[in-house]
């Protein structure tokens, strides 16, 4: 199942230029730069049109689906394999960490 997955994130990053997801997090002040080195991806009506959505990998083998659009009876956020995000900078004692709650 984790190579399934990991193969899922590497398409939905292979979707992500000049899609809604990308114009969404742009529209929210997030460089390029930044997108790009968290591997944001983009999937494609998960429920109809309005339920297209942004592509936040957690890990190799978990992410996190944000669905673009409001929608009155599908939930904004869907854990897939759900793990901690951005796990690697735990192995950095040096660097400071935040958690945040989404």
């Amino acid at each position: 199942m984790n190579n399934n997955i990991k193969n899922e994130i590497k398409e939905y990053q292979n979707q992500f230029d000049n899609s809604p997801a990308e114009q969404y997090v742009c529209n929210r002040g997030i460089s390029k730069q930044t997108y790009q080195q968290f591997n944001l991806g983009y999937k494609k009506g998960v429920f109809s049109s309005d339920g297209d959505c942004l592509i936040i990998p957690i890990s190799d083998t978990s992410y996190i689906e944000k669905i673009l659009k409001d929608h009155p009876s599908i939930p904004k956020y869907k854990n897939i394999n759900s793990g901690i995000f951005n796990y690697k900078v735990l192995h950095n004692t040096n660097t400071p960490i935040f958690v945040t709650e989404g």
